[in-house]
């Protein structure tokens, strides 16, 4: 038994073949005509529009894969995945057109061809009306299963009971091809295919748009991780100012260094930071008020207590460290009946940036302390080291 292939084709062409004839005894019919008008006999011949027909072997004619369909399905030249090409039962035509004083040409308009003009031997109607007299003879049916010229596809022919099952494994992996290149390869959407077979191409659009907006977030994450910021806090100021008793002083809201939006950074998560750090020292009385026993024996006249704080913050979708809240403060503690004649005061200044190379805000801040006595003045610096932090 010859394979579907062969028999198709074997139609197909005795289809064309027999098509031509009627054709031609049709045109020379014309060109008798207008030899009796008076035309000469190669007047004639020009005058008349040559028209052919043969089997196209074109691979858009021949079998086709369930992924080679759905290719043609996006191209806006099929608008089925069960068609007869999927099973080798399906082949089309090729029209050839002559125009009088023009070059051979294929052509797939009827009009090109067939009319009412003087060039024209036969309608279109009369053309339709032939079509169909040979697809019968041949037991061929066009691209709707039915019989006659199929308009929209009218040069596909095909075996009759060429339909595929929609159930057919070979249709669904049209179908699943069809969804993967319209959702993810970005090829054209095929409306008037996706309305007739909405519901069956619907699992196969869910899972590739479903696919395509995961790859479109993990695209925007890698973007997101390869930006790069930067920022600046810069700050200085008095706290302590010449007091004489235990006082806390601070300086909060100096700045912070954050994401600009808007930004689809990902969640914040902050990890409060403190540092601290404390100078004590004893006055030059503290030998005397001990031995009079108006002070301890043991501890310290003053204390100085200064403290940097700020949240280090992390976003999900990037790679670097960011910074806010940062806040300074000193604190005096006396110990000591001389407080009132003691002053101490604090300043500070504040320098945090956040550059495009690094992972984290770096910088320092720096307190000046200043305690005077009656009799002497102690001055000196304490530093702070701000390295940014990573949270996981």
């Amino acid at each position: 038994m010859p394979d579907t292939g062969s028999v198709i084709e074997t139609k197909v062409a005795a289809f064309a073949k027999a098509l031509n004839a009627k054709l031609e005894t049709k045109r020379n019919a014309k060109i008798a005509e207008l030899k009796k008008k008076g035309k000469s006999a190669a007047d004639a011949e020009k005058a008349v529009v040559k028209v052919s027909f043969k089997l196209s072997k074109g691979k858009g004619s021949v079998s086709r894969t369930p992924q080679q369909q759905a290719e043609y399905v996006s191209g806006g030249t099929s608008w089925t995945c069960a068609g007869a090409h999927v099973v080798d039962k399906a082949r089309h035509v090729l029209m050839s057109v002559t125009p009088p004083g023009k070059s051979k040409k294929v052509s797939w308009k009827l009009t090109d061809a067939f009319g009412g003009k003087d060039e024209h031997f036969m309608t279109v109607s009369e053309f339709k009306g032939e079509w169909k007299s040979q697809m019968s003879s041949q037991g061929l049916k066009n691209y709707k299963g039915g019989d006659g010229y199929g308009d929209g596809d009218g040069f596909h022919l095909e075996l009759p009971d060429s339909k595929v099952p929609r159930s057919d494994k070979r249709v669904q992996a049209c179908l699943l091809h069809y969804a993967k290149i319209t959702r993810i390869d970005g090829k054209p959407k095929n409306d008037k295919f996706e309305k007739s077979w909405k519901s069956d191409l619907a699992p196969h659009v869910k899972k590739y748009e479903k696919q395509k907006e995961e790859e479109e977030a993990k695209k925007r994450k890698e973007e997101l991780k390869a930006l790069r910021f930067d920022g600046k806090i810069t700050g200085k100021g008095s706290l302590l100012g010449g007091v004489s008793k235990d006082t806390t002083k601070a300086a909060t809201g100096l700045g912070e260094i954050l994401v600009p939006s808007p930004i689809d950074s990902g969640g914040m998560k902050a990890k409060p930071v403190t540092l601290r750090k404390e100078v004590q020292f004893d006055s030059l009385a503290r030998d005397i008020f001990e031995f009079l026993g108006v002070a301890e024996t043991s501890g310290y006249d003053i204390k100085l207590l200064f403290t940097v704080s700020y949240d280090a913050v992390v976003y999900d979708h990037l790679t670097q460290g960011f910074l806010k809240n940062l806040s300074v403060s000193s604190t005096v503690m006396f110990n000591t009946p001389a407080a009132s004649a003691m002053k101490v005061t604090t300043k500070f200044i504040a320098s945090v940036a956040l550059k495009q190379s690094a992972k984290a805000p770096a910088g320092s801040v720096v307190f000046d302390y200043s305690v005077k006595s009656p009799i002497n003045e102690q001055t000196g610096k304490v530093s702070f080291t701000i390295a940014g932090a990573s949270l996981k």
